[in-house]
């Protein structure tokens, strides 16, 4: 099965609530969202603009996907979100049919690297954050 080329379709997909700023009956969207840029409303709505498809976009609806199965990650330190999101988004991917290039988690794997410094060796999650932001540590990032 392909991954669908628009994202309304791709929220149908995945079972979540996909607002595009216009409603069905032509009225606007009253949710203090926004569209253009993505976020998640507290009932798990999915703001997001009808554009055209690209993998960067594709990252960042995926991540709003996963904010919206999980809104409890707002709640979190930053490292700590940072390290649960990629995990669900590791699932959404598999239900989306779909595959992020490595390059678009570099960031992600970067940052959780070294927030670790500072967080005790103790701390849950900690050592499978670790472990995980350590996957690619040695590939270049040309």
């Amino acid at each position: 099965m392909r991954r669908p080329n628009k994202y309304g379709a791709l929220a149908q997909m995945l079972d979540v609530e996909h607002c595009r700023g216009i409603r069905e009956d032509g009225t606007y969207c009253t949710a203090y969202a926004g569209h253009a840029t993505g976020d998640v409303t507290k009932d798990g709505v999915v703001h997001w603009a009808d554009r055209r498809m690209e993998i960067g976009g594709l990252v960042r609806f995926l991540r709003l996907v996963a904010i919206s199965r999980d809104p409890s990650l707002l709640a979190l330190e930053p490292w700590q979100r940072t390290y649960r999101m990629n995990m669900i988004l590791k699932e959404v991917q598999r239900e989306a049919h779909t595959r992020i290039p490595a390059r678009y988690l570099r960031a992600d794997r970067a940052f959780v690297r070294a927030s670790l410094a500072n967080v005790p060796v103790g701390a849950p999650m900690r050592q499978e954050a670790y472990d995980w932001s350590r996957r690619e540590a040695g590939r270049s990032w040309g």
